[in-house]
């Protein structure tokens, strides 16, 4: 017998060979605890998903089907959640999981909870494994009033020869999780260049470029993230929070746009932990109003690891801003919109501290090079 919490647009079969799905529209409404799958129970040969509309309150959404695999694809499909009354929603682009030479679709989710509710987006899958493929997807997300979002781009895990999409996702609300692609990346999985923009006014906001974990012989995208904070703490990490073995981190731009001083942004290039043979990215950190913690590459590195060539970027106001591993004759501090003549004149405003050399332009906005005593004039790009 059907589970009747279990609602098909098209069958509770198999689609395989060279089916293809109907575009179907599930508006619902649904009984809370529903599960509101797109097509089918799994695709299978070369089947191709419909391009699905999935609207569910309080339960799970899925796009085309549970399980994609061989050389299914899964459609565009368009996704919403709204969970209620301290719940929780879910939603999976395309499948839970995809195998095989199997392909997510191009998918738009939108998911908005408050007051106690809880969020989990996957822009195509909880699994990509084989050589599995995620799609180009669009997420937006808002948790308020003490609600929670997590978001993947693409997975929770990628492993295998798995490939991430260039994924966008927009994440506002009082506790927030943006993973580029995954929670956890392995084997010869590979990242896609995303976007990420993040907020949040109180509780907190954590952004991965690609994923948490990352091991093996990861190949990281090339990420672009921009975070603004407010009373709650503020992480942004380019690629990872922990990554080893021989993965190869992605160039990538971090952007703090918090005006909010109570509380610094702690800004990684690459991620906090850099172990084994991995070879680091050449980063992009811009600073914002408030105050950034700011480490080019990882807070920790392994004596393995190739480091990049990485750039701070500083402009009016910058606020009280430390940069954690700075590499003289290799990095750079580049400042933009100051009315210094070159680098005689910024000279002047060094003061060698026990901490470093302190770069202070007036007295609500610095520059704290932790570590470094000595300055050159290539160690600066002045604009």
């Amino acid at each position: 017998m059907a589970d009747p919490s279990i609602i098909y647009g098209e069958t509770s079969g198999v689609l395989s060979g060279h089916a293809r799905g109907e575009d179907t529209q599930l508006l619902g409404p649904y009984p809370d605890g529903s599960t509101v799958v797109g097509d089918a129970y799994a695709l299978l040969g070369h089947a191709v998903g419909g391009n699905d509309t999935v609207d569910v309150i309080n339960g799970t959404a899925i796009g085309n089907a549970f399980t994609i695999a061989d050389d299914a694809r899964g459609g565009d499909n368009i996704i919403n959640v709204d969970p209620i009354d301290g719940e929780s929603a879910w939603a999976y682009g395309d499948a839970e999981t995809i195998s095989g030479h199997g392909s997510g679709g191009n998918n738009t989710i939108t998911g908005a909870v408050s007051f106690s509710n809880t969020l989990w987006l996957f822009g195509d899958a909880q699994l990509l494994t084989d050589h599995a493929t995620g799609g180009d997807n669009t997420i937006t997300a808002t948790a308020y009033s003490h609600s929670a979002a997590s978001v993947f781009g693409d997975a929770e895990i990628m492993s295998g020869f798995a490939k991430g999409g260039n994924n966008v996702i927009d994440a506002a609300g009082t506790f927030v999780v943006l993973y580029g692609d995954a929670q956890s990346m392995s084997d010869h999985a590979q990242g896609g260049g995303n976007i990420l923009t993040g907020s949040t006014a109180v509780g907190g906001l954590q952004m991965y470029g690609d994923a948490y974990t990352i091991s093996g012989n990861v190949q990281c995208g090339n990420n672009a993230l921009t975070g603004s904070g407010g009373l709650g703490a503020q992480q942004m990490y380019g690629d990872g929070y922990t990554i080893s073995g021989t993965v190869q981190c992605g160039d990538n731009t971090l952007r703090n746009v918090s005006i909010d001083t109570s509380t610094p942004t702690f800004m990684y290039g690459d991620a906090y932990s850099l172990e084994g043979h991995a070879h680091a990215g050449d980063n992009v950190l811009i600073s914002g109003p408030a105050d950034d913690w700011m480490w080019g590459n990882a807070a920790i590195i392994g004596p393995q690891v190739i480091r990049g060539d990485n750039t701070f970027v500083f402009s009016p106001p910058n606020g009280h801003d430390q940069i954690m591993d700075f590499q003289p004759n290799k990095d750079h501090i580049e400042l933009q919109g100051y009315s210094f003549s070159g680098y005689g004149d910024l000279a002047t405003h060094f003061q060698d501290t026990p901490q470093g050399t302190l770069i202070s332009f007036d007295a609500n906005d610095s520059i704290l090079v932790v570590g470094v005593h000595q300055l050159d004039p290539g160690d600066f790009l002045i604009g």
